[in-house]
């Protein structure tokens, strides 16, 4: 492709050759663009891929960070880390910035550490996107090491605003090979960049070795950096699962007391209606003990006051009548369940039957079907 940019607010284009599915496509044409101070760009940062490995133990922790100005280290803007993500990083995120003519979007893309290390960088030419279909590009772009050699590829969305050509809301979902090279002044920051890290890197290395004996050097430092890493990640998820084990147990324990209070409640329960029937059966036969008592007291009483107001003048059918009368007023109800011995007496149905042997009954031994038993007066 061949862009030129000629002035700080136009954007021209001569030539275009782009691939796509694999194969190049050339035009050739002149037109330019203007920017006006409603242009701007939006970057979508979607994913990377086939990035080298900077890392001696463990996987990349990528970020992108991108600017419109390399000679502003503070412009620079970034995404997410993406921890990780080995030679394939992701982050679907969109930064708007206005676009006043710069020639190149600069990204660069580094492994998060102790001293971000840089993977690779670029920088893509926006004319490229200007130009396009709609001012939209969704591309795949090479990224390259400091030596020139290609680091991975960065896919991203650009989409120009404010421009003859802009579509409102139109994002391009065919993905082509776009355009990136690597810039003198943006290799320089990056060669400084590395060496800065390095000696971070180197130093960090050389005051642990004032601490601890035969570490003193970057690797060392590193793969402690990964052990206390792993190590607080395996007791990170060692507390999780204590504490999953802990509230386990306390859910357990809840419901063992709560089936338990359940228990003990039913219990409870069942000894109150015991004691209940109990004390209900007690008082009906101490107030049968006493009824009957009662009874034989007053028979008793009869009996003997019979005995002496009795005259000779009575009729013998009169001292039988009255004779009859008090033992039947004596006489109590038959009781299905009672115990008798010879000689008590009972009324049954109207009339007074009189026990001939001792025996507990039961409701099938009416004194009018137990002849055995009972003695009708």
């Amino acid at each position: 492709m061949l862009y030129t940019n000629e002035s700080s607010s136009t954007y021209t284009e001569s030539s275009t050759t782009y691939s796509v599915n694999g194969v190049e496509v050339s035009s050739t044409h002149q037109t330019s663009f203007q920017c006006s101070e409603s242009t701007s760009l939006s970057i979508t940062v979607n994913s990377a891929s086939e990035l080298i490995s900077k890392e001696l133990l463990g996987k990349n922790d990528a970020f992108l960070q991108w600017t419109l100005d390399i000679n502003d280290s503070k412009s620079f803007q970034k995404t997410f880390t993406h921890k990780n993500s080995g030679d394939g990083a992701t982050w679907n995120q969109t930064f708007n910035v206005p676009l006043r003519g710069e020639p190149d979007l600069y990204i660069e893309v580094y492994d998060e550490g102790t001293t971000n290390s840089l993977i690779g960088f670029a920088a893509i030419p926006i004319n490229q996107v200007v130009h396009a279909q709609g001012a939209a590009l969704n591309g795949w772009f090479d990224i390259y090491t400091t030596d020139n050699k290609k680091a991975g590829q960065v896919n991203l969305v650009l989409v120009a605003q404010g421009f003859p050509n802009s579509q409102s809301g139109f994002v391009p979902t065919q993905v082509v090979r776009g355009q990136s090279y690597v810039n003198e002044i943006h290799v320089k920051r990056a060669k400084s960049q590395h060496n800065k890290n390095i000696g971070i890197g180197v130093g960090a290395a050389l005051a642990g070795a004032a601490a601890i004996a035969g570490a003193g050097y970057l690797g060392h430092k590193l793969y402690e950096d990964h052990e206390n890493k792993k190590k607080e990640e395996e007791e990170e998820n060692q507390r999780r699962q204590e504490e999953q084990e802990r509230l386990q147990h306390d859910r357990e324990e809840l419901e063992r007391q709560k089936a338990e209070l359940e228990r003990q409640r039913a219990e409870d329960e069942e000894r109150r209606h015991r004691d209940s029937e109990q004390q209900s059966h007690h008082q009906q036969e101490e107030s049968h003990k006493k009824k009957d008592k009662k009874k034989k007291k007053e028979c008793r009483k009869d009996d003997d006051s019979s005995s002496d107001s009795g005259s000779d003048s009575d009729s013998d059918c009169e001292r039988k009548k009255k004779s009859h009368h008090k033992k039947s007023s004596c006489a109590d109800d038959w009781d299905p369940v009672g115990t008798y011995k010879a000689g008590d007496r009972v009324t049954y149905k109207g009339r007074t039957y009189v026990c001939l042997q001792g025996h507990t009954s039961n409701p099938t031994w009416e004194p009018t079907v137990a002849p055995s038993l009972w003695r009708a007066e």
